[in-house]
């Protein structure tokens, strides 16, 4: 199922450790409402600046899946409003910026960063 121009489902819910533990990670139609939202809103934009494919390296997650990897059920990614994300060849710093300065969201988190740079968002 196509989410948008360049993102399917089947990328947004694609999860080793689902396929290795044997967890359902199917959205239901309101999650799937909000991948595509996300998907529109967020990654189709990033995608369109750096003239690059985004790679997806986590997007949703089902409660049992948050509840396997150590995550909070209460997470976005179980509601399809997270993504994790890299884009090769771009500074994932860079990236930060563009999406702080350029879109909507609730909150960015840059994780494994060696120095903490605050990055605050208006909320959607």
């Amino acid at each position: 199922m196509q989410l948008s121009k360049h993102f399917t489902l089947s990328e947004m819910t694609k999860s080793m450790t689902a396929t290795r533990k044997g967890i359902d990670n199917t959205p239901g139609s309101a999650e799937i409402k909000n991948l595509g939202d996300l998907c529109y809103e967020v990654l189709e934009p990033l995608r369109a600046h750096f003239d690059k494919p985004v790679t997806v390296t986590s997007g949703y997650r089902s409660e049992a899946l948050c509840e396997a990897i150590g995550s909070k059920k209460t997470s976005q990614h179980a509601l399809g409003q997270a993504v994790d994300l890299e884009i090769f060849g771009v500074p994932n710093i860079k990236i930060a910026y563009w999406l702080q300065n350029n879109v909507d969201f609730d909150q960015l988190i840059m994780d494994f960063m060696t120095k903490t740079i605050p990055l605050e968002a208006g909320s959607t």
